[in-house]
């Protein structure tokens, strides 16, 4: 146009900006609203909203921003699609009182609020545990008419867990149960909030179901199902929780321990990276199973000696020391250390 003679107007700009939102060539966008500067052309409401939804969906939110209040400084009357745009972007920066106030703004205005306005302040509920203000969004948007979706509920779910309120995140399933249907992420949240309460079994029945039906069950939902089974103190579940550590270590649901031998200091050295210590402790009699069974196969030949100490490295607070028949577990320097007798008897084995 330009090698033409012509001139480009605000119409031809609105064009190119919807193509490049489209595209998710954010910067392009970003650079076309200098270059209307530049031309001396005032754009429009449109134009801002189309260059604030391109970088928000580029997930350049500082950038959105950016324009948002470049619009303001401008006096131009920011569309409802702004507004609630603006709120996603403040909200996926963490900025929580930013986006509530914009949102009662917005609200005065009589601007309605959209799924993904809510979605993405629920998101921001999440890391900050701010599970009264995740609750309250689901109310509200409710009361907009609007369906929460189960993203949706999985934000409010993680908040509650944040929070430290595993009651209210057991009652928000039941609720997600009556409004839409849960996915990966909500099982795997279901059995760590059973375990969180105490509801072992459960939380157990959740998991096998999860395994039949193929879904994916994420390495923090193995440590949490494992820990809780071990701490009850009940056979069959410390058995399960043996026998689980196994299958997860099968479907790399959790890191395998490193183990070497140290023939100078008579010892064999294990490095069970846990978030727990019952998991450590399910890992640790996993590898002594394991040895019993090769010193079983060789006849105690092959140059296999007796083991006689494992070193545990995993840092947890507030653990100290833990009986198992003759294993003796002791918490020292920020490490497991882990005692037992060349030959070990343990039930569990």
């Amino acid at each position: 146009m330009l090698s033409e003679g012509v001139a480009p107007n605000l119409v031809t700009f609105n064009t190119l900006l919807d193509v490049y939102a489209k595209t998710g060539h954010w910067a392009e966008a970003m650079a076309v609203l200098d270059q209307l500067d530049m031309q001396g052309i005032s754009p429009e409401p449109r134009t801002y909203n189309t260059v604030v939804a391109a970088c928000n969906m580029s997930g350049h939110y500082a950038q959105a921003l950016s324009v948002y209040e470049r619009m303001l400084k401008r006096g131009a009357e920011p569309m409802p699609a702004t507004y609630n745009a603006a709120v996603c972007a403040y909200a996926r920066l963490g900025q929580l009182p930013a986006a509530l106030s914009l949102l009662g703004t917005a609200a005065g205005k009589g601007v309605e609020r959209g799924v993904t306005t809510y979605a993405a302040l629920l998101s921001a509920c999440e890391q900050p545990g701010r599970w009264d203000l995740a609750l309250d969004l689901l109310r509200r948007m409710q009361g907009d008419g609007l369906k929460p979706t189960t993203a949706c509920f999985n934000s409010a779910i993680s908040a509650c867990m944040q929070g430290g309120q595993p009651q209210k995140a057991e009652e928000l399933f039941e609720w997600l149960y009556g409004v839409c249907k849960p996915d990966t992420s909500t099982f795997n949240a279901l059995v760590r909030i059973y375990c969180q309460l105490g509801k072992v079994r459960e939380a157990q029945g959740v998991l096998e179901m999860m395994v039949q039906g193929g879904q994916h069950v994420e390495g923090p939902t193995y440590s949490t199902l494992i820990d809780a089974a071990w701490s009850t103190g009940v056979l069959p579940l410390q058995r399960y929780a043996l026998r689980l550590y196994d299958r997860a270590r099968a479907r790399r649901g959790l890191p395998a321990p490193a183990v070497e031998d140290d023939a100078a200091a008579g010892a064999t050295r294990a490095a069970l990276p846990a978030p727990a210590p019952h998991v450590a402790l399910v890992g640790l009699l996993g590898l002594l199973r394991a040895l019993r069974q090769q010193l079983a196969e060789s006849g105690g030949r092959a140059g296999l000696r007796p083991v006689v100490r494992l070193s545990v490295s995993v840092q947890v607070r507030g653990w100290r020391k833990h009986r198992l028949g003759s294993l003796v577990v002791t918490f020292l320097d920020g490490c497991f250390v882990f005692e037992f007798k060349a030959t070990p008897v343990l039930n569990l084995l």
